[in-house]
């Protein structure tokens, strides 16, 4: 299992493209500053694959996502993925963001087991 900790999380959406990002609310503007983020395009209904992209470049991919579960402090996520099976990415977050990421994590996820 992959288990990555951050600072902060926040979700964003531009039309048919939501995303869930992760990272340290650091100042400064480091290029290896350590990130998770995964996105989802509603663009093509036979795309169901979800992308993953953070510093270890080796885990940036397409993955299928198997279950998907999230809580006030983490987020977990089974995929199909040879290599990369589990993720699970422990995070902090005020209410006002928890509410931002839920609501766009229900959008991404509808219809993935919890």
């Amino acid at each position: 299992m992959v288990e990555l900790t951050f600072d902060e999380a926040y979700a964003t959406e531009s039309g048919d493209y939501f995303q869930l990002h992760f990272g340290n609310d650091d100042s400064s503007t480091s290029d290896s500053q350590l990130y998770f983020l995964i996105q989802r395009s509603f663009e093509d209904d036979k795309d169901t694959s979800y992308y993953i992209e953070t510093n270890a470049e080796e885990m940036i991919n397409h993955y299928d996502i198997t279950q998907a579960t999230l809580s006030k402090n983490y987020l977990y996520l089974n995929t199909t993925n040879s290599k990369y099976t589990e993720f699970k990415i422990v995070f902090k977050s005020t209410q006002r963001s928890f509410n931002q990421v839920e609501r766009i994590f229900r959008v991404m996820f509808k219809g993935i087991p919890s």
